[in-house]
């Protein structure tokens, strides 16, 4: 082998051997985004649910508590209604881009069970998700009598 053909080998194992770490550093650096993602995602709800337990509320959110127009907390939980479709939302865009960490599927799972165990968030997000929280609103079953179809702009 003359020379040439040995650094043209060289070159090559090289190239390979840095597109392998590339390859991995690339991998590492998906898996530390979604890790990041899912962490902040997390951590609205779990603030958001700190609240939600300081004010008594939480049953209107995870155990099918009605809560009637004139009820002495309507304005408080329409309002958390509003922000905790906005955190799972959020998460769901995040877990989606994030699709190789496997979390979409657990978090698409809490949204589903939390809108059929909440009276107000699922009347919220059937009225205005379709253009506040479209990722949350395509949840709802296409049959169902709050949902609201989007309007046109304009």
């Amino acid at each position: 082998m003359n020379i040439e053909t040995g650094l043209a080998v060289a070159a090559i194992v090289i190239s390979l051997v840095a597109t392998r770490v590339a390859m991995m550093q690339t991998r590492i650096g998906h898996t530390t985004a979604a890790i990041a993602a899912n962490e902040a995602a997390l951590a609205g709800l779990r603030e958001l649910e700190l609240h939600l337990l300081d004010r008594k509320l939480l049953p209107y959110f995870y155990k099918g508590a009605e809560c009637p127009p004139g009820h002495k907390d309507r304005d408080a939980v329409i309002t958390f209604a509003g922000l905790l479709a906005d955190v799972m939302c959020t998460g769901l865009r995040m877990h989606n881009r994030h699709a190789a960490s496997g979390s979409y599927a657990p978090w698409r799972s809490y949204c589903l069970q939390t809108l059929n165990t909440s009276p107000v968030l699922r009347e919220r997000v059937a009225a205005h998700g379709a253009t506040w929280w479209p990722d949350l609103w395509r949840l709802l079953p296409p049959d169902d009598s709050l949902r609201i179809a989007p309007t046109r702009p304009g």
